[in-house]
């Protein structure tokens, strides 16, 4: 799992997740340098959040969950997202799905 950096006109950063677990997304983007990194993960329902989500402000939108995070670097950024991508569990309960 890593982050691709994508050429962007308006951002001064825009990256987005590689070799993630299915469905899950994440995008790294700067919009000024006078700004911090806003990270954003899309986590479908169909996995189990690691414990600390409670104490993180999430969205929910359709059937996904939505965390942002900010940072001033983009190294911590990304380690914060994969760490948090690696800790996704597949929810037990849905068919299909090994437990």
């Amino acid at each position: 799992m890593r982050f691709e950096r994508e050429d962007h006109k308006y951002f001064t950063l825009q990256e987005h997740l590689e070799d993630g677990p299915e469905g899950v997304g994440a995008r790294i983007t700067r919009i000024t340098s006078r700004l911090r990194l806003d990270v954003t993960l899309q986590i479908p329902f169909t996995y189990q959040l690691p414990a600390e989500t409670t104490q993180l402000e999430t969205l929910q939108v359709r059937n996904h969950t939505v965390i942002h995070q900010s940072f001033d670097d983009q190294e911590k950024a990304e380690q914060w997202a994969i760490n948090f991508i690696n800790r996704l569990k597949p929810c037990r309960h849905l068919k299909g799905r090994e437990q």
